[in-house]
């Protein structure tokens, strides 16, 4: 009997770790994602859905540093750069999380969570009209699909399985 690890468990631990997220068992999810990122440690991916998950757990400035893990090893990631901004605002650091909002809708500009919190964020700012027009910008987006967070996962999980997500 071999000790080798297959060569993909860490896509069965990052498969593990967006189930266990889509049903909403942080704990575990972020077991399984700290799993795969100990047996390969580049995949932004498992980066993003572990930051998304410290953030669901509260545990922000965790989930700020795991945002940035994932834009070291993929600068271009719109989930990336949305989460940070969550991060970043939910930590009172506004401004920082203005400039991560804006870095998402630039590589994404229909991301309705990068709209919604960018108004959210703008209106903490006292910024009232701008944040009317980013949560009216984010409206539009949102009925277009009942939950994009759900989709996102999905969409994740098909690529992976398809081979389409080796860093």
């Amino acid at each position: 009997m071999s000790s080798e690890i297959p060569a993909d468990q860490d896509k069965v631990w990052f498969n593990l770790g967006l189930e266990l997220l889509n049903k909403r068992c942080f704990d575990d999810a972020l077991e399984a994602f700290e799993q795969a990122n100990e047996l390969k440690p580049g995949n932004y991916q498992v980066w993003v859905n572990q930051g998304w998950t410290l953030l669901n757990l509260g545990r922000f400035d965790e989930a700020l540093a795991a945002c940035d893990q994932a834009l070291v090893f993929q600068p271009n990631s719109h989930e990336a750069w949305c989460d940070r901004g969550i991060a970043l605002r939910v930590l009172g650091r506004n401004l920082e999380a203005l400039e991560a909002f804006d870095q998402a809708l630039k590589l994404m500009p229909d991301l309705h969570e990068a709209w919604e919190n960018r108004g959210i964020t703008l209106l903490t700012l006292e910024r009232f009209e701008e944040a009317l027009a980013n949560l009216d910008n984010a409206v539009p987006v949102m009925t277009g699909s009942t939950n994009q967070r759900r989709d996102r996962f999905g969409f994740r999980h098909h690529q992976w399985n398809q081979g389409d997500l080796n860093p």
